[in-house]
């Protein structure tokens, strides 16, 4: 006798729909599996076309819970182990952030189901990618944002990798989707439907191949010498009064023999207290930029005492001036606490040195680094096209720090160095990121990696980084295009015709 298929109401699906988001980190670093993810979304689609609309806006949630339960777990790491946040609180505030983000996957089903209840297999298909990218855009935006496991970062080293430069990672995810669900709308297509169903995957990757092989940007002069210094001091005593002086010493010590870098590039809080605070030891190291002839990048919390700001900074030291990049995104509950007034019960629980920093002004151009215009974000700033667009085209390489020491040995080190490998290829810049533990890099402009280090080791890296001009079509017209195909998309699946069933 047959096995009977369970109903399309069956909570099995349901279970399905929350195993599928929990295997969709997969795709993205470090294990890298970069097919899954657009297959998961297409098996998402499966689910909810028979779906009922609360079913399916349920089963959509499910995958937004297991996707950001396992990709963004390390949310719970920070807050209670170095935010000193009871077990449950981190915990709270963690599950906080999943639910959140889940609630766009559910936006995306929504917007889906009323462009395209009911139309043909590819239109439905093509009209679920195209919400799925709004969704991710509006996740970035909203609430101050959270664009964290973007379908289009899973494209690195694919053919897909090709639609970065053009139409940025909201392209890359578009690509993706389209390519997935094509291929499986082709098993509910018939006849010339199938047929166009696989041709469009086809075309798809294709397409994306061939972009991969344009060249956007072109060097400016030749490779200039950098080191980056990793610190690898750990974030329990990184922002303690008593190991001020000994994190300065090893920072000194590791640069050593390194002061004639065309850059050298300390990490975000390299020194872990104000600018007026430790000027001897500023000068010092200005002394010895300035002899050997380098300059030197360096993260360092400053006061303006205009406005009474306290910022998370990078300083730049050697030049004949000094130059200054506030950073401009913030973290929620690490450098801010948002809705201070509603939430000031979380400040009993949550103990984060430098919680209390106020964002740049206004958007910044390049800043100066011997005499070339560097495109500069400091951490999370990685994750916002946005912020290195506004610095470019004028810089001729990127620079970010960060301070992944909060996540300690968990995904996020590797997804942080994912997701600026894939500014360097939609701005095609080469790009040199300094991190406290690692994973310090150097990449190039096509987002291969030239040299990273170790974890959790105190390291210096040697490397070069290539000056390069031009504009990519992302770096021009930034996100438009992109969203303007999802809009066309939803758009021409509203006004095709109804099918009796898919």
């Amino acid at each position: 006798m047959a096995r009977r298929i369970p109903p399309a109401a069956h909570p099995l699906w349901d279970a399905a729909a929350l195993a599928l988001g929990a295997l969709y980190p997969l795709g993205f670093a470090p294990f890298a599996w970069r097919a899954l993810p657009p297959l998961l979304l297409a098996a998402l689609w499966w689910l909810l076309l028979d779906a009922s609309g609360r079913r399916g806006l349920w089963r959509a949630g499910l995958f937004g819970v297991g996707a950001f339960g396992v990709g963004v777990s390390w949310v719970h790491h920070s807050l209670y182990v170095f935010g000193g946040a009871p077990w449950a609180v981190a915990a709270a505030l963690a599950a906080g952030l999943v639910l959140a983000c889940a609630a766009f996957p559910v936006a995306a089903a929504a917007l889906w189901r009323v462009a395209a209840a009911g139309r043909r297999p590819l239109v439905s298909a093509a009209a679920f990618a195209a919400a799925w990218v709004l969704a991710e855009w509006l996740r970035g935006w909203l609430f101050s944002g959270f664009p964290w496991l973007y379908l289009g970062y899973a494209q690195l080293d694919t053919p897909l990798a090709g639609y970065l430069p053009v139409f940025g990672v909201w392209g890359a995810s578009l690509a993706a989707a389209l390519a997935g669900l094509a291929a499986l709308a082709a098993l509910r297509e018939r006849g010339g439907g199938r047929w166009a169903a696989l041709g469009l995957a086809a075309a798809v990757l294709a397409a994306g191949a061939v972009l991969g092989r344009i060249e956007w940007t072109r060097p400016a002069g030749a490779p200039i010498y950098a080191v980056l210094v990793q610190g690898a001091i750990g974030q329990d005593r990184k922002l303690r009064p008593e190991a001020l002086g000994s994190s300065l010493d090893r920072y000194l010590s590791l640069s050593e023999g390194f002061w004639q870098a065309d850059v050298m590039v300390w990490p975000e809080t390299a020194v872990p207290a104000f600018a007026f605070q430790v000027e001897p030891f500023l000068d010092l190291v200005e002394q010895r930029l300035r002899a050997a002839g380098g300059r030197l990048v360096t993260g360092i919390f400053s006061y303006d005492r205009a406005t009474g700001a306290f910022h998370n900074s990078l300083l730049v030291l050697g030049d004949a001036e000094r130059a200054l990049y506030h950073k401009q995104r913030l973290v929620p509950f690490g450098e801010y606490l948002p809705l201070r007034d509603w939430l000031r019960v979380f400040e009993r629980w949550i103990d984060i040195p430098r919680s209390d920093l106020r964002p740049a002004p206004g958007p910044q151009g390049p800043v100066p680094v011997g005499g070339r215009p560097v495109a500069m974000g400091i951490c999370y700033e990685a994750a916002y096209p946005w912020i290195w667009r506004a610095q470019l085209p004028e810089a001729e390489y990127l620079l970010t720090v960060s301070n992944d020491a909060w996540f300690g040995d968990s995904l996020a080190p590797h997804q942080h160095l994912e997701i600026a490998r894939v500014r360097a290829v939609e701005s095609g810049r080469d790009l040199l990121r300094a991190t406290n533990d690692g994973i310090s890099a150097a990449v190039a402009a096509d987002g291969r990696v030239r040299a990273r280090s170790r974890q959790f080791v105190p390291e210096v890296l040697e490397t070069t980084v290539q000056p390069r001009r031009g504009a990519t079509p992302f770096v021009r017209w930034g996100a438009l295009p992109a969203l303007g195909v999802c809009l066309l998309l939803l758009a021409a699946a509203r006004r095709s015709p109804r099918r009796p069933s898919c």
